[in-house]
């Protein structure tokens, strides 16, 4: 990077190109424009996968790091 930074700074690099995807606001926020249905579908996902429910599935990818630290994990988190 410093390389870079001197060299361009001596002028050695006459052009350069900044490559940037083209991205739509709808792209930005896709719930912004998701039926209300399909949103809180998503909702209610989210919440389960963050709440203590995570830990008693053994079907979720994380139960078996969970399982692995069952001695340091609460038996009954909070919630």
């Amino acid at each position: 990077m410093k390389d870079f930074l001197a060299a361009l700074k001596a002028g050695e690099i006459a052009e350069m190109v900044l490559l940037k995807p083209e991205t739509s606001p709808e792209d930005l926020n896709p719930s912004s424009v998701m039926d209300e249905d399909v949103l809180e579908g998503f909702t209610k996902q989210r919440a389960t996968r963050l709440g203590s429910e995570i830990l008693k599935n053994p079907e979720d990818p994380v139960y078996p790091l969970v399982k692995e630290y069952s001695d340091v994990v609460s038996k009954h988190p909070p919630s």
